[in-house]
């Protein structure tokens, strides 16, 4: 892989990520359950019927977990593939010291890993000395390791504030 090929990946990461902020707002409208009823997805011999996903936003209790199973899965994607592309760019291209040894490298990994398990907060052993991490002035703790990450604590803005970071990165520092 070359870095035009590094920095497209990250322009497609960044696509799908505004389509499915694209879908997000398609879920918190008021209709949507009648824009979903009848819908459905066709591929490979498959047909997905939309009308469950429908009769759940009726319900707000319903929505409330829908939205964040959805906001999980959504920032799961953007904050995890952001950071492995330019991570195994690094590594195929000898230069995983400079990822490791930028500033923002420990807060940024410690999401990814948090991401991958099942949004609990993780940290690599040995990395645990150096806790705590910010960035952004946000704080991952040590008496964080093992509790949920609620989506609250990066958001939307958060997560494409990471992607941009590490886009930059890639840019300035990777060759």
């Amino acid at each position: 892989m070359n870095k035009i090929d590094l920095l497209s990946q990250l322009e497609n990461v960044k696509n799908n990520w505004i389509l499915g902020l694209a879908a997000a707002g398609m879920l918190h409208r008021s209709d949507a359950p009648q824009l979903l009823k009848g819908g459905v997805a066709e591929f490979d011999g498959l047909t997905v019927n939309f009308d469950q996903v429908g009769a759940l936003l009726r319900s707000p209790a319903d929505k409330q977990l829908v939205m964040e199973e959805f906001c999980k899965a959504h920032f799961r994607y953007f904050g995890y593939e952001s950071f492995e592309r330019v991570k195994v760019y690094a590594k195929e291209t000898s230069q995983f010291i400079k990822l490791k040894n930028w500033e923002n490298f420990l807060f940024f990994n410690a999401i990814r890993n948090t991401l991958v398990h099942d949004f609990h907060f993780s940290v690599r052993s040995e990395d645990l000395h150096k806790l705590p991490f910010q960035w952004q002035g946000i704080t991952i703790e040590k008496s964080m390791l093992g509790t949920p990450m609620s989506v609250s604590f990066l958001r939307y803005g958060g997560f494409y504030q990471m992607h941009q970071e590490l886009r930059q990165f890639a840019l300035e520092k990777l060759n």
